[in-house]
């Protein structure tokens, strides 16, 4: 993909997509269908079972450790080619934002429409219930079947998550099938299922092997020859348990009397597990049991990393990769976690086996283990498991360490739950260590839990007091200002959280990543509220500073909305064609390996609509509109989908399309109605939708819209400051004072408003507002002022081709555009302006009709007669009228054209085509 320019102000900020490299591999290991071998014995009797309830809404599999669940359903898949998508769950997965992040990542597999940024837009609970309709629609519109398997479904406890995943069996459409595999019954309503005949149960008495099962697996997999005697012995003695059977024939590979063993073997499953193992492990040459036991810590595993864990003979060669692909092919309880045969790990059974019988042997060993695993981790970049394992060795000042030294980088990423579980643990540190309070703080933060912030920040600053000034004693006070500044921002606080930021960025030092990444942050966070205030200027070049310090992480979903947020202070600025630029190239950011866009790109596409719309070329704003309501509903961005309605409300209303403009006006009221919109959005929506009550005079209704949001609609009160963020509506109340022809109070407002509009170099709205202040001088009958006001709005959309500011105020700006004409105002663009309103109105334009009054047939029959040179006696002669009425006349006609003298007012008629 190719790097996105943006020049802004002779600035040029270049970001370049991460490559495949960069990605977390963990992810797709939990997402990867476990293999199975070549020689697999086939269970016809239950994947005939499984096939059977593929009409149901799930299958569950349901039995203890060994048993052989997660085999059965893939060889089942692998026989019948089942198109499938699976997730293999761990204890981390009672994390709602982790399990919702592999669920949705999982689901895109089959249903492309499904992306992980849905995520996004979770707000509380009623965000989540959104998000499951949202799945639910998205799979529904999925016509090819598909099966959903959920491995280790027992990792899950938290309610949360099985509330959600409740519900979504409940509600599943019948193009998805669910498969759960687990060592326990699920904490979800199965009596429901069964009631409604929606389960299939396969459980351990039907797991079991047969005796003919036992048989192939033996002989086939094993390569070992039994007795009919001795398979029926081992079927009583493991009552068809499959781990217990497989642990039995390792040892009875090199065993002289399998019959004797055969008899021996009895006891209960944990027994026959350390017996089992013990026999395993001593008839292995001691380097492949001591690989064993030592790489038993791990929950997953590299050749490096053994190499690592593992402290080999000098005198014998090891190679910690060639010893896992033997184990795989010895069939000794490993799992391959991806298509390459790098990530392995144990089967669980077989790893806890492994696990106790190190601690029995060696106790002291774990710890020392886990440690050069840490480090491992850590050097490899793979900083969350180097914590864990830190923790679980016992090294508190380790995790510390790690957590000190990489904290600001996992709160970016998203760890801050992850981040506040290890502070925990090591917290009898904590009251050395500001860091650890530092990090609390920003995890409370991130999570909305607002009320614990300051005394972490404070109880920070008091350990960070008495240290001598050094880089990193900066580096955190830059951390908690930037910390303040986010606090600041969330409470709606811009004029304390700019400080805040601008503060951080001046403490902070341009020496690490961590430093780099934290002014990335904090200039980010002074854009954001400066922005709020309306000071573009400063926004910007935070912004832009922002970008540039984003390309060195490579941080594309930063990256988009940096640009977008930059991409809209160009549209307030009038810098139309810039803006529209930077949306565009910034779409390729957001096109996903895969050529579909990422649901962020729904973002720019509305924004576009926008520019497009204001440039008159409404085919693409209507595309750009729908194209970002299908990301937006997908993605389930309520705030978006608000603005994208009433974008395409306004479009189906210059289309005189009244069935769809009134659905999509509708669809938009209902998400301002019923969701809690940022105020950005909220405004932009209210004052379209009131905007378009006027249109269709519904006065009382757009009034409703504008007092909705609070405002002050008294334009006396000329003191008060207008809110940046308010200003939209403020701008259609001018229009609501227009309407009922209250032109004093347009004009006043008017003022207050193009005020700060020039002062923030706001051009846009500048525009707009000397559009509607022209509009209210020729309605107090000024056409000298409405004609210079006018002009100087047409040379300021010359630049940038603004043409439907113009369009949308109908036949009242039509008409004052033709006298304008007349008057010799305008300057060059005003041509294009009136020919783009004649070819909308469909008719040959200019005429008499767009006179603001337009002049009666006597009086364009006296207007010829002036134009011919006649006196007042000639024309009172000619048309048989009293010499008082000609003038009369005359007076009327001069003050229709804006004529001050009979020339003028031939030259203005010619100009019209008022003369024949």
């Amino acid at each position: 993909m190719s790097p996105v320019d943006l020049s802004l102000m002779g600035e040029s900020v270049q970001i370049n997509p991460p490559s495949q490299e960069q990605r977390e591999t963990i992810l797709s290991t939990k997402l990867f269908t476990p293999s199975i071998r070549a020689d697999h014995v086939s269970r016809p009797r239950l994947t005939t079972q499984i096939n059977k309830g593929l009409d149901k809404a799930l299958t569950l599999i349901s039995a203890p450790a060994g048993y052989g669940k997660t085999t059965l359903v893939c060889s089942w898949l692998h026989e019948t080619n089942t198109p499938n998508t699976w997730i293999s769950l761990d204890e981390g997965d009672n994390d709602p934002s982790h399990f919702l992040q592999y669920l949705l990542t999982a689901l895109q597999k089959v249903v492309p429409t499904i992306q992980t940024e849905m995520l996004s837009t979770l707000r509380g609970p009623t965000s989540y219930t959104l998000l499951l309709s949202t799945i639910i629609n998205e799979i529904s519109k999925c016509t090819a079947p598909f099966v959903l398997v959920l491995d280790d479904f027992h990792a899950l406890h938290e309610q949360p998550v099985l509330d959600f995943f409740s519900s979504l069996i409940e509600n599943a459409p019948s193009s998805m099938h669910v498969i759960l595999i687990s060592r326990t019954d699920p904490l979800i309503p199965l009596s429901h299922l069964r009631v409604r005949n929606e389960l299939v149960e396969i459980r351990a008495d039907q797991l079991r092997f047969t005796q003919d099962e036992i048989e192939t697996f033996l002989s086939k997999v094993m390569t070992l020859e039994l007795t009919v005697t001795d398979i029926t012995s081992l079927q009583v003695r493991t009552e068809g348990w499959i781990a217990g059977i497989q642990l039995a024939a390792l040892s009875m590979q090199d065993c002289e009397d399998i019959h004797a063993f055969v008899t021996a073997f009895a006891g209960s499953h944990h027994y026959i597990i350390d017996y089992l193992t013990e026999e395993v492990l001593k008839r292995l040459p001691e380097k492949t049991s001591t690989f064993l036991l030592r790489t038993s810590i791990l929950s997953r595993m590299c050749g490096s990393l053994c190499d690592a864990i593992v402290e080999p003979d000098p005198n014998n060669q090891f190679n910690g990769q060639n010893i896992l692909e033997e184990l795989e092919r010895k069939n000794l309880f490993l799992v391959s976690l991806d298509d390459t045969r790098h990530w392995y790990r144990y089967h669980q059974l077989f790893s806890d086996v492994l696990n106790r019988y190190l601690e029995n042997l060696y106790p002291q060993l774990p710890s020392k283990l886990h440690k050069r695993a840490s480090q491992w981790f850590e050097q490899n970049g793979y900083i969350t498991d180097a914590i864990d394992h830190a923790l679980m060795a016992g090294d508190l000042d380790q995790a510390t360490k790690l957590i000190e030294q990489n904290g600001v980088l996992l709160l970016i990423r998203g760890e801050g739950k992850a981040v506040l579980k290890w502070i925990t643990v090591v917290e009898p540190l904590s009251q050395t260590h500001p860091w650890l309070y530092i990090y609390k703080a920003w995890a409370y933060a991130l999570s909305g839990d607002l009320d614990r912030v300051d005394g972490m920040l404070e109880k920070a600053e008091e350990l960070i007091f008495p240290l001598k000034p050094s880089q990193e004693v900066k580096i955190m006070r830059g951390c908690i200002a930037s910390a303040r500044a986010h606090q600041a921002n969330l409470i709606g606080d811009a004029y304390k959280a700019a400080d805040f930021a601008r503060q951080a960025i001046e403490v902070l030092p341009d020496v690490d990543l961590v430093s780099r990444s934290l002014r990335a942050v904090s200039t980010s966070l002074l854009g954001d509220a400066t922005l709020m205030t309306g000071d573009l200027e400063e926004a910007k070049r935070a912004y832009i500073e922002s970008a540039r310090i984003c390309q060195a992480a490579g941080d594309v979903h930063l990256t988009i909305v940096i640009n977008s947020n930059l991409a809209n202070i160009l549209v307030e600025q009038g810098v139309l064609c810039q803006a529209a630029r930077i949306y565009t190239d910034t779409l390729s950011l957001a096109t996903r390996p895969d050529g579909h866009k990422a649901l962020i790109a729904g973002r720019l596409f509305v924004e576009l609509s926008q520019v497009y719309y204001e440039w008159n070329q409404l085919e693409n704003a209507h595309q750009y509109a729908q194209q970002s309501l299908n990301l937006c509903r997908q993605w389930g961005n309520m705030d978006l989908q608000a603005v994208g309605f009433a974008q395409l409300a306004r479009l189906e209303h210059v289309y005189s399309h009244s069935d769809e403009m009134q659905a999509a006006f509708q669809a938009a009221e209902q998400l301002v109605n019923g969701y809690d919109l940022a105020p950005r959005y909220f405004i932009w929506v209210m004052s379209a939708l009131a905007r378009l009550q006027i249109n269709q005079g519904n006065l009382e209704r757009a009034t409703h819209f504008i007092q909705k949001t609070g405002i002050d609609m008294d334009s006396k009160a000329g003191a008060s400051e207008i809110p940046y963020l308010l200003e939209p509506m403020y701008v259609t109340s001018m229009r609501l004072f227009l309407a009922r022809r209250k032109f004093n109070d347009a004009l006043g407002l008017s003022q207050r408003l193009l005020h700060q509009a020039e002062a923030g170099n706001r051009i846009g709205r500048v525009i707009e507002i000397l559009i509607l202040q022209a509009l209210a001088y020729h309605g107090k009958n000024d056409k000298e002022q409405a004609l210079g006001v006018l002009d100087r709005a047409i040379l300021l959309a010359h630049p940038d081709g603004y043409v439907r500011v113009f369009l949308d105020e109908g036949e009242p700006m039509a008409k004052l555009l033709f006298q304008s004409k007349a008057h010799q105002v305008g300057g060059s663009y005003l041509p294009k302006l009136l020919s783009t309103m004649s070819i909308e109105s469909g008719q040959a334009l200019p005429n008499n009709q767009l006179l603001i009054e337009p002049l009666t047939k006597r009086e364009l029959e006296l207007l010829a007669l002036i134009e011919q040179g006649c006196t007042n006696q000639d024309i009172a002669n000619r048309l048989v009228i009293s010499i008082p009425t000609v003038k009369r006349h005359i007076s009327n006609i001069y003050s229709k054209l804006g004529a001050k003298n009979r020339t003028q007012a031939i030259s203005l008629g010619k100009e019209l085509n008022l003369l024949g």
